[in-house]
């Protein structure tokens, strides 16, 4: 079964689905908490913990700063954001296969087009909706709310699909909250978690391994896609939830606005070069602004990203290429959805303190 995880395209789709989150092989004899930054380290741990009997692999519903400290530090702390996970399942698959074509439907009437529906590998169906669309929130909200929004999301859709077979479980969520990667194989079935376009026309057999064919999947997602939806949400909850959630989640036409407003300081940044911290600049800061807040294509955000490396290079070199470097952090931030440190953030976080410093220093430069 390890042959499966180890084949090219798997490791090439299933690489973004692990940066900064914790993983584990349900099925083996593996600890928690795992991570892999890369396909490389991913093979390494199926070379180690990988049995010949079907095994799993689970990822974190919440992506986090440094997924191994999560056993050891409260996860909330180190959550950077989550994805939304939604598991319909059924004793009758038929039931299942209506539920998540309800679903799919319910988020065509909100617009929503970045999500990723999948087989179970049993008896139900899997949906997925990147942080990105969801985060409609007052800067640093969204992180905090979770595990709430997921419940309310979840009675949420229940209400819609209206299958009283079907189990959805709002109670799962929880900090640590595993859901199972895509093409996943299921331990107990030997079938693999792939992507669905038509449920009710989906045959279980087509899971089967020697049928699978991997492509390359939809991650992203689009800032604030979801923000009709998450407003229908709120307006439900007000009626059927028991608790009053707290959320500070701005109305869909202001969300742009505020975003960058938030975050005008990285353009004042930008006007300034600095001479140390430039890669952890681009990489938690810079590429995260351009392409998650600015939303420039890859290519613009590229030209951006470079043009302040090579002020930044003119004033104490950096080694390697800049190209190859600006390249890697702005796919980096455009796989993950990754947004910018808020200055909040870098000022109160012991690990940044180096880092606010330079910041402070540049800022303070841009002002005089």
């Amino acid at each position: 079964m390890k042959r499966f995880y180890l084949r090219d395209d798997f490791l090439s789709v299933i690489e973004p689905w692990l940066w900064m989150r914790e993983i584990w092989f349900p099925g083996t004899y593996a600890p928690r908490p795992l991570k892999a930054d890369g396909a490389d380290e991913f093979k390494m741990l199926v070379e180690k913990y990988g049995v010949n009997e079907p095994f799993g692999l689970f990822i974190s519903v919440e992506t986090f700063r440094d997924p191994f400290k999560v056993g050891v530090e409260r996860p909330e702390s180190l959550r950077v954001g989550w994805d939304f996970f939604l598991d319909l399942d059924a004793e009758d698959f038929e039931d299942a296969k209506r539920a998540a074509c309800k679903a799919v439907k319910a988020l065509a009437m909100f617009d929503v087009e970045s999500f990723l529906l999948k087989f179970s590998g049993r008896r139900g169906f899997h949906l997925i909706i990147p942080s990105l669309s969801l985060d409609i929130f007052a800067p640093g909200e969204f992180r905090l709310a979770y595990p709430m929004l997921a419940e309310m999301l979840a009675r949420w859709f229940a209400a819609v699909i209206n299958e009283p077979n079907v189990k959805v479980d709002p109670s799962v969520y929880k900090p640590r909250q595993m859901m199972r990667a895509p093409y996943s194989v299921h331990e107990k079935t030997g079938l693999v978690s792939i992507p669905v376009e038509d449920p009710l026309r989906f045959r279980a057999e087509e899971a089967k391994i020697e049928h699978v064919k991997i492509y390359e999947l939809p991650l992203k997602g689009r800032v604030g896609e979801a923000g009709a939806l998450l407003e229908s949400v709120r307006e439900w909850w007000s009626i059927h939830g028991s608790t009053e959630p707290g959320l500070k989640i701005i109305s869909r036409g202001k969300f742009e606005e505020t975003r960058k407003l938030a975050y005008r300081w990285v353009e004042k940044l930008m006007e300034n070069p600095v001479i140390d911290g430039r890669h952890r600049i681009l990489w938690l800061i810079i590429a995260p602004y351009l392409v998650n807040v600015k939303r420039l294509s890859l290519e613009e955000a590229e030209k951006e990203a470079f043009n302040y490396l090579v002020k930044c290079s003119q004033l104490k070199p950096i080694e390697g290429s800049l190209n190859r470097l600006v390249k890697y952090y702005v796919e980096y931030a455009a796989r993950t959805g990754l947004k910018p440190l808020s200055l909040e953030t870098l000022r109160t976080k012991p690990e940044y303190k180096d880092l606010y410093g330079i910041i402070s220093e540049a800022l303070a430069t841009v002002s005089k």
